[in-house]
């Protein structure tokens, strides 16, 4: 009878052993799924900042701040970010003219403002898209457009300015924005990419001027301006 008993409590030891083993073996495996789900959230992180970093590094182009403006044009609905982007699309158009003689393309113009999304990045607060610009000021190479519109005695002028190069002032009348708007475009893209102005000179006809310019960025121009300049004639 005794050893009956002690058979019977070796077995249910021996059960209450596997049981045991069976629970250890399950958290073992969900240990090691949340270890791997850890890792892989980590990889990505890694992953998204190296991709963050790698396009800061390479970011080049044009970025326009807000332009500053007087109160009476913001009431009116043209306050300094709708201006910056009517701005960026007078360039913008201007490259897609440009782009019918253009022999490579040119840089990216893009607004600073960005777009409104915003995803948090945990426990900092601060969201991917402004992470992105710190990086791109930091590590990238863009040139920065900013200026402001001001009255003046006969009307209004537009002033506008490329990074660290001097401003530009176009003045007219407050009927005039448009052409003001239009000639602090022209300026920008001559000053900013004169190979890309050189080839809308072209498109537009103004061939003796196109050459001017191009003889001109023989002796100024950019390592990448220059060594396209020897090679440009024979595709007119």
């Amino acid at each position: 009878m005794l050893l009956d008993l002690q058979i019977e409590d070796a077995r249910e030891q021996h059960d209450l052993h596997v049981s045991h083993l069976r629970f250890r073996r399950i958290g073992d495996y969900a240990k090691a799924a949340m270890e791997a789900t850890v890792a892989l959230f980590i990889a990505l992180v890694v992953a998204g900042l190296i991709a963050l970093v790698w396009q800061a590094h390479d970011a080049r182009g044009l970025v326009a701040e807000p332009l500053k403006t007087p109160p009476d044009f913001a009431a009116r609905g043209l306050d300094g970010t709708v201006l910056s982007q009517q701005l960026l699309d007078r360039l913008n158009a201007m490259v897609d003219e440009a782009n019918v003689y253009t022999l490579r393309k040119p840089n990216s113009i893009e607004g600073s403002w960005g777009s409104n999304v915003k995803v948090q990045i945990p426990d900092t607060g601060i969201s991917i898209d402004e992470l992105s610009r710190l990086l791109r000021g930091w590590l990238g190479h863009e040139t920065h457009v900013s200026g402001e519109i001001y009255r003046t005695a006969e009307g209004i002028a537009l002033t506008v300015r490329a990074g660290a190069n001097p401003s530009q002032t176009f003045k007219g009348g407050e009927a005039d924005l448009d052409t003001l708007m239009d000639k602090a475009a022209n300026a920008l893209l001559k000053e900013t990419q004169p190979f890309v102005f050189m080839d809308l000179l072209a498109r537009r006809g103004d061939v003796s001027s196109s050459f001017a310019l191009a003889q001109k960025l023989t002796v100024v121009g950019s390592a990448p301006d220059r060594s396209f300049i020897p090679i440009w004639p024979t595709f007119w």
